[in-house]
Formats: C-alpha cells, structure tokens, sequence
C-alpha cells in the first residue's frame, strides 16, 4: 500500500459516520494507487452498509473494475506467452528426438 493510499484509508477510518462521498473517495484512491483489489474488499464492505449509491459512485466502479479487468488480461497475456514459449521448446525437443 503506498503512503498516500495509506493516509486516504487512515482518513476514512478515522470518520465517524461514512457516506457515499467518503466511500467514493476511498475507493477511487485505490484505484489511483494500482492497489484494485483493496479497492474491490472497500466496495464489498460498502454494499453492507446502508449507504445509497449515487453516479459517482458507480462511475468509480465502473473505472476500478476496468483497473481490474487490465490487470488481468495483462496476467493472462503473460501466462499466455509463456505457454506458449514451453509448447514451442517441447515442439522442437520432439522433432530433435524424430530426427536423430
């Protein structure tokens, strides 16, 4: 967790009634600082509580969940990548061993 993301999860804490404002700003923090998935337990918590949800709200969603999607795809790419480098490598293993 970066020290600002730290200060703004400090500050919300530290307020004693949480409104939608006060949420929205958390987790939009969270999606500043590249942490998403503290970000997605923040937004998980507020659907418990009796907060009503307003555009901003759901526009911060919408952004973070992008965040999320991004980071993802970027993990599948890689896994992507290197399955396909070890396929290539057994490939050419298999036609070495056919060809002796």
């Amino acid at each position: 967790m970066t020290r600002s993301l730290g200060f703004a999860v400090e500050a919300f804490r530290r307020i004693g009634e949480q409104d939608v404002i006060s949420w929205t700003v958390v987790i939009s923090a969270c999606s500043d600082n590249a942490e998403p998935a503290i970000g997605l337990r923040y937004f998980i918590e507020l659907l418990s509580e009796d907060v009503e949800l307003n555009e901003f709200m759901f526009t911060t969603i919408l952004r973070h969940s992008m965040s999320i999607k991004l980071g993802f795809q970027g993990h599948l790419q890689t896994l992507e990548a290197t399955i396909m480098k070890r396929l290539s490598e057994m490939e050419a293993i298999v036609l070495k061993s056919e060809q002796r």
